[in-house]
């Protein structure tokens, strides 16, 4: 179900044992989600994530991946921060579609929202 691509799972060249692990991305639909998310208005929004969003429309959220990188230039960390957005995105889609029936559920979408923003380098955006 996801693309996630260990550190520990090594493309190995043919010619030997000398390959690097590859870098773990987001899902193409995950990171094409995360950007809807990011292009939502919201009450208060900095400088830096304004910027940072414009980049993304500009380049239809292809650079994602690498802004995750080069906040989390571990690969081992960086892996455990995709699979967390994956799993965060994923109950952000089934709770949202829940929302109508009922809408108390819409502090736990904000509460979603928050840890994506928080992990993507910009805590507090949502914070009341």
């Amino acid at each position: 179900m996801y693309s996630i691509v260990m550190p520990s799972q090594i493309d190995r060249k043919s010619a030997g044992d000398d390959a690097l692990p590859q870098k773990p991305q987001l899902s193409p639909g995950n990171r094409y989600y995360i950007c809807r998310l990011l292009q939502q208005p919201l009450s208060y929004e900095s400088p830096e994530l304004l910027k940072f969003t414009a980049r993304l429309t500009e380049d239809n959220c292809s650079n994602l991946n690498a802004h995750l990188l080069n906040l989390y230039p571990d690969l081992t960390e960086l892996a455990t921060v995709i699979l967390k957005l994956e799993n965060l995105v994923y109950f952000y889609q089934s709770v949202n579609a829940q929302i109508l029936i009922y809408p108390e559920y819409a502090e736990l979408l904000q509460r979603f929202k928050q840890e994506i923003f928080r992990l993507l380098g910009f805590p507090g955006i949502l914070d009341s």
